[in-house]
């Protein structure tokens, strides 16, 4: 699931830099400014990625050679950051409030070992080893995260996509508040003790084909965090818990040793998930039910409750 179809960040490097010299061409032939995308390389041409970044124009392009760069790197052009190798291309916050802070749209992180947002002790900060505020068509792929305060916080911001990236050894996960549509896929977290992915007051998001494990909450809805889809995702030990969230998508999502609570949320279309490789029953809005037995299904359903539910399984 990680890190195959190994030309797919080619592709889309190229993809992303051929929509670039398209547009740099349209704005030669419309004001007569050559605008033409640049690669710059650290630390052969800069001796810091922010000096590149802070030298850069909409469009370039920055390639970071293997090695520790010890930055607090804040990115406000829409640029693409790629490290030699995610293993070797080490960038490291120092336990500041971030490790690369986004606050421009139009932007790719890939390649690169990420840590140092906060400090993992921190409970009540937000530190994180990468955050995009105020941002849309972000794409982070291929990196990974880990001893962060949080790996991924996602605030105000829309269209971002985190593909494929291997999340471990951090406080928390990916947190998203007050954004629409992000798509979370294909990632790996794990060792994240507190959470593997949360929303709140987020809407129109996409969270499919990740493997989260551990954590108290694998997956955490609060607070009008509203017409999501979670589908196929791989939830070992952490559960999902939908707190004041209404009318997401639940689909064909497979957990294991814990299920789903669900408080105060209507209106949710569950369909397909399993737990330990059973069936789950949904209820929503019953009270003093009975369930006689599960003899008339073919296979053992294990049950779980929504708000206003309060059920009973006679044996």
């Amino acid at each position: 699931m990680l890190f195959h179809k190994g030309w797919r960040m080619i592709a889309i490097i190229l993809s992303l830099f051929s929509a670039i010299v398209i547009y740099n061409l349209f704005m030669v032939m419309l004001i007569g400014i050559p605008a033409m995308p640049r690669l710059r390389v650290v630390p052969s041409e800069y001796e810091s990625i922010q000096e590149a970044v802070n030298e850069a124009f909409d469009g370039d392009i920055i390639y970071v050679k293997a090695g520790t760069y010890r930055e607090n790197l804040v990115i406000n052009k829409s640029i693409i950051l790629v490290g030699e190798d995610s293993r070797r291309t080490l960038l490291d916050g120092g336990m500041g409030d971030y490790t690369i802070l986004i606050e421009r749209g139009g932007v790719v992180i890939t390649g690169f070992t990420i840590t140092g947002g906060g400090t993992i002790m921190d409970i009540g900060g937000r530190g994180a080893g990468l955050q995009i505020y105020n941002s849309s068509h972000v794409l982070v792929f291929r990196n990974y995260f880990t001893g962060n305060r949080m790996a991924i916080y996602i605030h105000s911001s829309s269209d971002i996509s985190i593909v494929e990236n291997l999340i471990y050894g951090n406080r928390e996960g990916i947190y998203l508040t007050k954004s629409r549509r992000v798509m979370v896929s294909e990632n790996i977290l794990t060792e994240n003790p507190s959470f593997g992915i949360h929303l709140t007051s987020s809407k129109e998001n996409r969270i499919y084909r990740n493997m989260i494990i551990g954590g108290v909450n694998g997956i955490y809805l609060y607070n009008e965090a509203d017409e999501n889809e979670i589908s196929e995702n791989i939830i070992k030990r952490g559960g999902m818990l939908i707190l004041d969230s209404s009318s997401n998508r639940i689909l064909d999502n497979a957990f294991v040793d814990k299920g789903m609570f669900f408080s105060n949320s209507y209106a949710n279309l569950v369909s397909g998930n399993k737990v330990n490789g059973e069936p789950i029953i949904y209820l929503e809005m019953a009270s003093d039910e009975v369930i006689e037995s599960w003899s008339s299904y073919p296979r053992k359903l294990r049950e779980y409750y929504s708000h206003g539910c309060q059920c009973f399984q006679r044996w």
